[in-house]
């Protein structure tokens, strides 16, 4: 089980992977304003009905509110910040294991057979042989861990060419009650249920729900950056210090 997250105000600079830590807590707070959001949609009663008299036959039509495109850009800012804290999470690994942090990132690739070239384009091969080894086991590639590597590809379409794509999903309850001798004389209350912001059809992540999904990706993340501040614990214990792990010189 994962440790729970500190407050900002908690993280001391001198923590291993302060910046990381502090980007997860930033995610958190995107995403409760997410959640927020959701619940102020639905309490501002999003679905009307009426009966259509004129129509032949007569039929109740139902319409709901857009969501307008403040949860993907809210989502997005939580997204950046998961993606944000790796990067940083790496650049840290670098300077831990004796290496310059210049241009180290957390690598993502198109494919299992691209990732090797990739860790060492990212430069992520700095962060020691062990740190690497790790690195693999979380598959941060397509036809690997796609929650994972969604991450990247959303952090950058929001940032380069479009607010993260969100949508509407709902069931509702109808009761109607008319006059049938005079249709004009009529009532409908919609009640909308199981009301949730999900990724469009057709996209990345396509039909999942955006909440839950935000969710997953920030135990994702966060239990990547655990497992990293494990294997440097381990180090230090092993060695004392957190000495470098034999990663070649660059």
């Amino acid at each position: 089980m994962l440790p729970p997250l500190k407050s900002i105000p908690e993280i001391a600079e001198t923590d291993l992977f302060a910046a990381s830590y502090v980007k997860l807590a930033r995610a958190q707070k995107f995403i409760d304003e997410v959640e927020a959001e959701l619940a102020r949609y639905i309490a501002d009663e999003p679905t009307t009905g009426f009966l259509d008299h004129s129509a032949n036959p007569p039929a109740i039509s139902i319409h709901w509110k857009g969501i307008t495109l403040l949860p993907g850009a809210i989502a997005g800012d939580a997204i950046h910040n998961l993606r944000t804290s790796l990067d940083l999470m790496a650049s840290e690994l670098a300077r831990l294991n004796g290496q310059p942090d210049a241009d180290v990132y957390f690598p993502f690739a198109a494919s299992a057979d691209k990732f090797e070239g990739v860790i060492k384009s990212r430069n992520f091969d700095r962060a020691g042989d062990d740190a690497v080894a790790l690195l693999r086991t979380f598959a941060p590639y397509r036809g690997g861990n796609e929650l994972l590597r969604a991450l990247h590809d959303l952090d950058i379409q929001d940032k380069h060419k479009t607010l993260v794509p969100t949508g509407s999903a709902m069931s509702f309850q109808v009761q109607a009650q008319y006059n049938i001798d005079d249709l004009t004389q009529n009532q409908v209350a919609v009640t909308p249920l199981n009301v949730r912001y999900g990724f469009p059809d057709g996209g990345i992540l396509g039909g999942r729900n955006l909440v839950e999904t935000l969710k997953d990706s920030m135990q994702l993340t966060h239990g990547i950056v655990e497992a990293f501040a494990a294997l440097v614990r381990k180090r230090t214990s092993t060695c004392g210090r957190a000495s470098p792990s034999g990663a070649d010189s660059v």
